[in-house]
């Protein structure tokens, strides 16, 4: 298997991740429309909560993917991503969209650090900087075609399908990750 694949499987869950971050920015006022009752300031938490986890939990989750095995915690981030993600379309109330953009925030937490350390594992050091630079860029251009792109979803088909476009990327995403990845851990643990 080519190291390159691992680095697609990587890089298109870290596309999962920018755009889920990103992709309700241009969206506030909908969601607030969305949730009849909900203030401004409850309907600011569905960014918060996300941003908040996910940044909290980014370093313990690299060591847990040290410890267990990165492709173990890298699908198991996928599969938290995935049904968050069906979890926030379905949301029905402002607390329920939170908590499941918590969950989604944790998914997003545990795949991405095990992401960096496949491809690490997967090129040689001669290859490292290219294939973490490309892995790099593309998560930020799916970050910045987030806001646009979750924009033109809720004006045509609805915030839930913000949500809702996740679950083919990250079913591909899975699938490839169990026929590609190989597991790795820490050797000095």
């Amino acid at each position: 298997v080519s190291p390159w694949s691992t680095c697609e499987v990587a890089s298109s869950a870290v596309v999962l991740v920018s755009i889920g971050t990103t992709v309700l920015y241009a969206a506030f006022n909908k969601n607030l429309l969305g949730f009849a009752g909900s203030s401004a300031a409850e309907v600011s938490w569905v960014l918060n909560a996300d941003t908040i986890v996910y940044a909290t939990m980014l370093i313990p989750a690299g060591g847990i993917a040290d410890k267990f095995g990165r492709k173990k915690i890298f699908m198991l981030g996928v599969l938290f991503f995935l049904v968050a993600s069906l979890a926030c379309g379905l949301a029905t109330s402002v607390i329920w969209l939170i908590c499941a953009r918590v969950l989604q925030a944790v998914g997003a937490a545990l795949l991405s650090p095990a992401s960096l350390s496949l491809i690490l594992e997967a090129f040689p050091q001669s290859k490292r900087a290219v294939a973490v630079s490309s892995w790099g860029a593309v998560g930020e251009l799916a970050a910045a075609l987030g806001p646009g792109l979750g924009s033109f979803i809720i004006d045509t088909v609805g915030w839930q399908w913000a949500f809702y476009i996740n679950i083919p990327v990250g079913l591909i995403c899975m699938w490839r990750g169990i026929t590609v990845l190989k597991e790795s851990v820490n050797p000095r643990d």
